[in-house]
């Protein structure tokens, strides 16, 4: 039983630093708003379902799951997966304008060369 609670402290001291960093990077402006809210809510919530394991189970019935776990494991693969989705959009849209500015300095380039 000890060993579960060292974890729950480790874990809620974790969640709280992970918190704080969240903010930290919302203070500086390299995360915006909804991300900062999203990796808020999803450390307190982590940090709820160590304190209350059962909880998870108590969600899981209402879904038509077994386990708790089951319900943990599943909603972090969608989740993992949507924002590794909305990563791709954003990579693919940074290369096209990649490609965009390096075309315009060339263009740009190749036109002084000619004056």
């Amino acid at each position: 039983m000890k060993t579960i609670i060292l974890f729950q402290l480790f874990f809620i001291l974790f969640a709280l630093f992970a918190i704080v960093s969240v903010h930290k990077r919302k203070k500086d402006q390299s995360l915006g708003t909804k991300g900062a809210f999203f990796w808020t809510c999803f450390w307190l919530c982590s940090a709820l379902f160590v304190i209350w394991p059962e909880s998870t189970s108590i969600v899981a019935e209402k879904f038509g799951l077994g386990r708790g776990a089951d319900l943990i494991l599943y909603s972090s693969v969608a989740i993992i997966f949507f924002m590794l989705f909305r990563m791709h959009i954003k990579i693919e849209a940074l290369n096209r304008t990649i490609t965009k500015v390096t075309r315009d300095t060339a263009l740009q380039k190749e036109s002084q060369k000619k004056v």
